[in-house]
């Protein structure tokens, strides 16, 4: 219980009770009434779903104050005096999405301000996450590394008596100066969380209203350039000492993620540059491990992202399943602009930061997809065994032995003949397979895709299954060699082997190339195909 003053008034406020209070859109001074119909009614299809514990959820009409600081106030006073212990601010623009309440209430349990991931809804329906975007932030000091658009949207629960006190006493004008005053105050917090959906502005109908349009695009533009300015100073600030990408790489070199996590992070902009051409841009909130492998050692996966790139760059099409982030997928692409690329990931963090790696390169060539693959359409459930801190990348649709999952989440499973059959794509040259002990399941649903004797890249883990695997690939005259990712080598075996359960021995080459074949492509030698410098 917490008691304010509102009006002069002593309120005792309900933690149980939470009141939903809108904004206006930035740039304009009233809340507009007709999209905010719009939001009221996925306000309550979503109460109607999950109230989240919420004894009471209160709706609270805005007030008709000229002013964005005003209105605002009295809304905010008028949920104190309904004794709502939080609120939970939107704008008109948004639609909510129908798990805010339950998704909300999760995180509020150690925090007083919560916010959550924003995603942009086009004309047409369609969802994409909104670039730039920093996923995840626990502290002010996360917040000033980053262009405030980048971190702070409307969408998110903050505890009335500390909105209250804000609202009163501070002076704001938009958004961004009322969020950072509230981080500057509460211990607040942003998580991968989908709160609510932004929708495309209303096209303008006046002169007027098309002038504001102009007046808010300039001002974007303008801001495109303070948000480049400030990323390009933040990656002067985390550029790593010579000291500490040594302590880095030695954690690194043993496997050791997250202690190098910890005495080096790297949360930002990672350029790759190293590799086949032109550079792209990989995003990190110090929880990608390609990025990070990349940043502490100059490398990821040396010699399988060579054999990748080698490869890609005489395919047309290339899968890439398990894609993780994204960092063989846009590879690939830069490696041949002219080829497709599609990549599958079901885990929603991963696959959100997927796409946002693309969007932010702008690679038209490739197409992200949130799906496992498996032998039929359908669903199933992907057991996660990582605690959170980083992207994971085991996460399985096949149950480990002696592992027990801190989450399972339902996802979408597709069929790749399927998949390939019915969006006629053609077959692919080249597929990358990352299914984290699923390869079986994988291989049972692309016979007639392994007909047409494309490469594989696959990672085989220790306890693979690599006999049933030898048997749905042995029809199709596949021949097996091993990459070792610290001699940098490729060199052919007699059968399909599992990894040692080294980090540096985990994927195979899968291919009909006979090894001269494949030297020439490397060019390397068909002793050792290929020896990386």
């Amino acid at each position: 219980m917490t008691v304010v003053a509102s009006n002069t008034q002593e309120v005792t406020l309900n933690a149980h009770v939470c009141g939903v209070v809108f904004l206006a859109e930035d740039g304009q001074a009233v809340v507009s009434p007709e999209p905010m119909k719009e939001t009221i009614a996925t306000l309550r299809a979503a109460i109607e779903f999950h109230t989240g514990g919420f004894h009471r959820i209160e709706i609270i009409a805005p007030s008709a104050d000229t002013t964005y600081q005003a209105s605002l106030r009295q809304s905010v006073i008028r949920a104190c005096q309904a004794e709502c212990g939080w609120v939970f601010v939107v704008t008109s623009r948004c639609s909510v999405h129908r798990e805010v309440f339950h998704r909300g209430v999760q995180g509020l349990k150690t925090v007083e301000g919560l916010w959550g991931t924003m995603i942009d809804q086009q004309d047409d329906g369609a969802l994409s996450l909104r670039t730039p975007q920093l996923p995840t932030a626990n502290s002010i000091d996360d917040l000033v590394m980053y262009p405030w658009n980048c971190c702070m949207d409307a969408g998110f629960f903050i505890r009335a008596d500390i909105l209250y006190s804000v609202v009163t006493t501070a002076s704001f004008n938009d958004l961004a100066s009322l969020c950072m005053e509230l981080w500057s105050r509460a211990k607040c917090q942003k998580l991968p969380l989908q709160l609510v959906n932004l929708k495309p502005a209303a096209t303008p109908t006046t002169a007027a209203q098309a002038n504001q349009t102009a007046q808010r695009q300039a001002a974007l533009k303008t801001q495109r350039g303070l948000v480049d300015g400030s990323l390009a100073m933040m990656h002067k600030r985390n550029v790593l000492t010579s000291q500490m990408q040594d302590l880095a790489r030695q954690s690194a070199a043993t496997v050791n993620y997250f202690a190098a996590s910890r005495q080096a992070p790297w949360c930002g902009y990672y350029e790759v540059k190293q590799f086949e051409g032109q550079p792209f841009t990989l995003f990190s909130q110090n929880d990608d491990l390609c990025s990070l492998s990349l940043q502490w050692t100059g490398e990821y996966e040396a010699a399988s992202t060579y054999v990748w790139q080698k490869l890609a760059k005489r395919a047309k099409l290339v899968l890439d399943i398990g894609a993780y982030t994204g960092l063989y997928s846009l590879l690939a692409a830069r490696a041949n602009p002219a080829c497709r690329v599609v990549g599958f990931e079901p885990l929603s963090r991963n696959y959100a930061r997927f796409l946002q790696n693309v969007q932010l390169n702008q690679m038209g060539n490739v197409s992200a997809v949130r799906a496992a693959a498996g032998k039929q359409h359908g669903q199933i459930g992907l057991s996660i065994y990582s605690n959170g801190e980083f992207l994971t990348s085991g996460a399985s649709i096949v149950s480990t032995a002696g592992r027990q999952p801190v989450d399972v989440e339902t996802v979408p499973l597709v069929s790749i003949d399927a998949v390939l059959e019915s969006n006629r794509l053609g077959q692919p040259e080249l597929i990358k397979i990352d299914a984290e002990g699923a390869e079986l399941q994988v291989l049972s649903g692309m016979s007639r895709t392994l007909a047409a004797q494309p490469d594989l890249l696959m990672e085989c883990l220790t306890g693979s299954d690599c006999m049933s695997l030898e048997q749905i690939l042995r029809p199709f005259g596949y021949r097996y060699y091993a990459i070792n990712e610290s001699s940098k080598t490729i060199e052919p075996t007699d059968s399909l082997t599992a990894s040692s359960g080294s980090l540096h021995d985990l994927n195979r080459l899968i291919s009909t190339k006979t090894p001269e074949q494949l030297a020439d492509v490397m060019n390397g030698n068909a002793g050792v195909i290929a020896k990386v410098a």
